[in-house]
């Protein structure tokens, strides 16, 4: 009994593996595709950027980000070149497998063809049968020889599906193989690509460099924007009604307001490496998307507050009990102060920010707590 219970245990944690290894290759694929989209919206931006002949901190930040999703993408692309590596080597030994099966199954037909034609050189069937001393041992030699051709055709038809499997798993290798080849051509080409965009980023910054007093303007704007965007968000805040229990707002389970975008600024303080007396405060995230991009809720809620801030175009504060979401630099509008909004409700529209680019600002907060946006929304 406890064999029994062992080798279920065992049957179990097989079959666990399999079906994580599957999803892990599927999270792969997934996260690549993903990433493609983005870096095809990133470097779409970025064109837009280099063709207004104006370039700003905005523009060494889109590099960055497009820098940091080439080197996710490769990433990705060494994880699934990892995956159809094992996929490969398991579909090798299983053909190996199968061919073994094969050989053993013909030499076991081999040996009951030569056994039956020894027999058959002594005697034939029908002097086989007539031999019998009684009508029992008549039936029992009809079904002996019955036996034997059912063992027959039974070997015969396992050869002929061994050999279709076979046939099968040996065109998935060629077709796994082509994938790796696939694989490993894009893998190079995107290399290249990141060596690319790393020396055009450092071009970027080296003309930078003698613009740091320009640069240094261009962040104390931003920063002035930003802290009158913070003060109206505490005043309505402080007016917003007694916030009130709300479950489903929990860390990495909001979607994004967005469709299609990636996440161009971080959260917090950031100290630029490259400009010793350049730091950048963000109390959420920026996200580029595109053009006339839909912006929805996160999380069911009220529109608290509707606010404008030069620079900033419109700003939607939604409050989700005691949590609020900001939406901000949008180009339009489609709701109203005081409307209970849904998941699916569109309440505008992401505008062009002060270099033209469509982004969104977007926070997440908990009573006067500023929060990290990335650490709510799914990754």
């Amino acid at each position: 009994m406890k064999k029994v219970t062992k080798l279920v245990a065992f049957i179990g944690v097989v079959l666990t593996l399999t079906s994580s290894l599957a999803q892990t290759r599927q999270e792969f694929a997934r996260k690549l595709n993903q990433n493609k989209r983005q870096l095809m919206l990133s470097e779409k931006m970025l064109k837009e950027v280099l063709a207004q002949k104006k370039t700003t901190i905005k523009t060494v930040a889109i590099y960055q980000s497009q820098i940091e999703l080439r080197e996710e993408g490769l990433r990705h692309t060494q994880g699934k070149l990892d995956a159809l590596d094992v996929d490969i080597e398991d579909a090798k030994q299983e053909i190996i497998g199968i061919t073994t099966e094969i050989e053993r199954i013909k030499v076991a037909f081999s040996e009951a063809i030569v056994l039956s034609y020894k027999s058959n050189k002594k005697m034939s069937k029908m002097h086989y049968v007539f031999m019998a001393s009684s009508f029992n041992d008549l039936i029992r030699r009809l079904n002996y020889l019955r036996r034997i051709m059912d063992f027959r055709r039974q070997q015969l038809g396992l050869i002929q599906k061994k050999k279709q499997e076979n046939s099968v798993r040996i065109n998935e290798l060629l077709v796994l193989q082509d994938r790796l080849a696939l694989s490993l051509k894009d893998k190079e080409k995107e290399s290249e690509q990141l060596k690319k965009d790393k020396l055009e980023y450092a071009a970027v910054v080296n003309g930078l460099k003698s613009q740091e007093a320009k640069l240094t303007k261009e962040i104390e704007q931003r920063k002035k924007r930003s802290r009158e965007l913070e003060k109206s968000i505490r005043n309505a805040i402080a007016r917003a009604p007694k916030a009130e229990a709300v479950s489903g707002f929990v860390p990495g389970n909001l979607p994004w307001p967005v469709n299609n975008g990636y996440i161009s600024e971080r959260f917090g303080l950031h100290k630029h490496t490259d400009f010793k007396n350049v730091s950048t405060v963000n109390n959420g995230i920026n996200i580029i998307c595109e053009r006339n991009s839909s912006v929805s809720p996160v999380f069911e809620g009220t529109v608290t507050a509707i606010i404008e801030v030069p620079g900033m175009q419109t700003t939607v504060l939604v409050k989700h009990g005691g949590y609020y979401t900001v939406y901000a630099n949008l180009g339009s509008i489609s709701c109203t102060q005081g409307q209970q909004v849904s998941r699916e409700a569109v309440i505008g529209r992401v505008g062009l920010n002060s270099e033209r680019i469509t982004e969104l600002h977007f926070e997440v907060w908990r009573g006067t707590n500023k929060l990290n946006p990335e650490s709510w929304i799914r990754r």
